[in-house]
């Protein structure tokens, strides 16, 4: 049975033997009401959830500069 597309990245390696996907840094950005933007990212070599603080009035011009 082939591999699905996650199946195949879990299953890749670097050539020096670590898991790339342990280099993976995902973000989320969440926009609210008034220009209220909040934002999470977990790295996952660390398995950490980083939570910002939201900026008030933010826009998306805020979020096209991250």
């Amino acid at each position: 049975m082939p591999l699905s597309q996650n199946d195949q990245q879990n299953n890749t390696v670097d050539e020096d033997g670590t898991d790339e996907a342990l280099d993976n840094i995902i973000m989320a950005i969440d926009m609210k009401e008034h220009g209220t933007v909040g934002c999470a990212y977990y790295v996952a070599r660390e398995e950490r959830l980083f939570c910002m603080e939201d900026i008030i009035h933010g826009g998306t011009d805020i979020v096209e500069t991250c």
